[in-house]
């Protein structure tokens, strides 16, 4: 199913959207330098997200922040990598050793003790609103 339209608001209609890493770009076009940048490093770490699901089969991955509203120049790309085989640390040097993105572009989130909680926080707004979330198809 395709990527909702954004609401007024400039956020995803509130539950999660399964999309794949070409099906973001299409949705959230380089029309800027930093929209260019940060499809880039989405593309460059799809490898890597492929094949960190091959080590946490139970891994899920949501994005977020700015990236995925009506931004024009959003700061960067938020994922939270929610699994249980792995904890933060070990989800931070993966990709470090895997795919050294710029922490400028992709802010990771891997912490199994508070899921709930981030992922509450991904799934409103600063106002607390409910918005939407996008859920990365990483399939092997």
């Amino acid at each position: 199913m395709p990527i909702p339209p954004l609401q007024a608001s400039g956020t995803l209609p509130a539950g999660e959207h399964h999309a794949t890493v070409a099906e973001i770009i299409t949705a959230f076009p380089a029309t800027t330098i930093e929209r260019q940048e940060l499809n880039q490093a989405l593309q460059d770490i799809q490898p890597a997200l492929t094949k960190l699901k091959t080590l946490a089969p139970d891994m899920i991955v949501d994005i977020d922040g700015s990236y995925v509203t009506s931004k024009p120049t959003p700061n960067d790309i938020d994922l939270l990598v929610l699994t249980d085989s792995m904890d933060e640390i070990q989800v931070q040097d993966f990709f470090n050793q895997e795919c050294p993105i710029p922490a400028t572009y992709l802010d990771v989130h891997a912490d199994p003790l508070h899921r709930r909680h981030l992922v509450n926080v991904f799934s409103y707004t600063r106002n607390n609103r409910p918005k939407g979330v996008l859920v990365l198809d990483v399939s092997p």
